[in-house]
């Protein structure tokens, strides 16, 4: 993912003009020293057909479906949970600087973009988005779980077009669930599409850059997998089922602030 002061050099900067505008994507860290570069190598698919992805089970939060109003608010913290693991988060509010890169404490943090690039989360709202950090020599990367189980199976996928863009299915992570807690309630969506995509073609997958599509969530980080950094992203696309709002207090509404 984004480099620190412990990766030595700079990573690249990725560009694309999308209807006039120069959008930027991740900022990504520079493969280890030892590692040969991968960044024109596609990834190699098996000599045989690969077996069937098992259908994922339901989710502990499956049977939990209110649907309340929740109004769009900062979302402060993020759990991703399924069969095979649970990551929780807390979410910071990055500025919507590109490329994205986002800030602060890296093994427990994700980051939602606060304003110009999607919407606040809510039970009747649009598409936001959220950044992690998955990187190969630190172990303790907030989304490593998912990116290593994604990256697994899209290096041995048949490649399909999305958008008129390359892109490696993967259903590993279908069925799981990310949740969001927002200053205003509890938002639930279910994940039912993930997929490895070279890190400069990102830009050119129209349904990503879409802000308007209803009740998503898009969360976006690097591949990682067995020590080694790839140059692709893995996009983790969930949608809503489930809302729960919070009841106001008095603490609360006096203590809040507009993020």
């Amino acid at each position: 993912m984004a480099s620190r002061a412990r990766v030595a050099g700079a990573a690249a900067v990725v560009a694309v003009l999308v209807a006039g505008v120069v959008v930027a994507y991740l900022l990504t860290r520079p493969a280890a020293q030892h590692h040969r570069p991968v960044a024109h190598r596609a990834p190699t698919p098996p000599a045989s057909s690969p077996a069937p992805t098992p259908t994922p089970t339901a989710s502990p939060v499956a049977n939990v479906i209110p649907h309340d109003d929740v109004a769009g608010s900062r979302p402060v913290a993020m759990t991703l949970t399924g069969r095979q693991f649970t990551i929780k988060a807390h979410v910071c509010a990055m500025a919507n600087i590109r490329p994205y890169d986002p800030p602060g404490e890296q093994h427990h943090t994700v980051c939602w973009v606060r304003e110009g690039f999607g919407v606040p989360p809510s039970s009747n709202g649009a598409t936001s988005y959220l950044f992690g950090h998955s990187w190969a020599p630190d172990a303790q990367e907030v989304l490593n779980k998912a990116s290593a189980r994604a990256t697994r199976d899209f290096l041995h996928a048949q490649p399909r077009q999305l958008d008129g863009v390359t892109i490696y299915p993967t259903r590993v992570l279908d069925g799981y669930h990310l949740i969001l807690r927002t200053r205003t309630g509890v938002l639930t969506y279910e994940v039912r599409r993930t997929y490895g995509v070279r890190k400069l073609d990102l830009g050119g997958i129209s349904s990503w850059l879409d802000e308007t599509v209803r009740d998503r969530v898009l969360l976006t980080t690097c591949a990682e997998l067995d020590g080694r950094d790839y140059d692709y992203n893995v996009v983790i696309e969930a949608y809503l089922v489930s809302s729960k709002r919070l009841a106001a207090t008095p603490a609360a509404s006096s203590s809040a602030r507009v993020g």
